[in-house]
């Protein structure tokens, strides 16, 4: 299954409209309309039905869609991946943090942990407090550091900072 195609299909989805599919991947129009073409043929089923200058999702379109965009951000992740490997990271950890924590604690950290690890591929998410635990629960993040400890009773949350004013918590 080619990748252009489910990009294709997937815009297309979005917008209900070739044309404006077209516009936001920078193809012509007759390209939209060969890409939906062998996707179709691929799956042996329309995905789309013409409705006046629109095109609206087909059953086959609305069943197949969810596994297109799973596909696009498995697509997506790997190359991510590897450009993180190529770029000589081995592993990565994905921070939540507090906007108040990333501004005023993480930069000093950060730049010791980078230079003491540097093969660990390190990402932060900015996220509000509330958040944070939630992201931890789905494997949205590896690690968290909140200023409010965390409401989900199978996550640790543990008071790494002294002052009550700048307190961190980690889940």
């Amino acid at each position: 299954m080619n990748i252009n195609w489910l990009k294709t299909f997937v815009a297309a989805a979005t917008y209900e409209n070739f044309r404006e599919t077209a516009e936001k991947l920078y193809l012509a129009q007759p390209t939209v309309t060969v890409h939906i073409q062998q996707l179709e043929k691929q799956i042996g089923s329309k995905l789309f039905m013409k409705s006046g200058r629109r095109v609206v999702l087909s059953e086959a379109g609305r069943q197949f869609l969810p596994h297109a965009r799973d596909m696009m951000e498995q697509y997506e992740q790997s190359l991510r991946h590897m450009n993180g490997w190529r770029q000589g990271y081995h592993r990565k950890l994905t921070l939540a943090v507090s906007p108040l924590i990333a501004a005023n604690v993480l930069p000093s950290v950060l730049q010791q942990f980078m230079k003491a690890y540097p093969s660990i591929e390190v990402v932060v998410k900015v996220s509000e407090s509330n958040e944070i635990g939630g992201m931890i629960a789905r494997n949205a993040a590896d690690f968290g550091l909140s200023r409010m400890k965390s409401v989900l009773s199978h996550l640790k949350s543990e008071q790494i900072g002294a002052d009550s004013n700048c307190s961190c918590r980690a889940t």
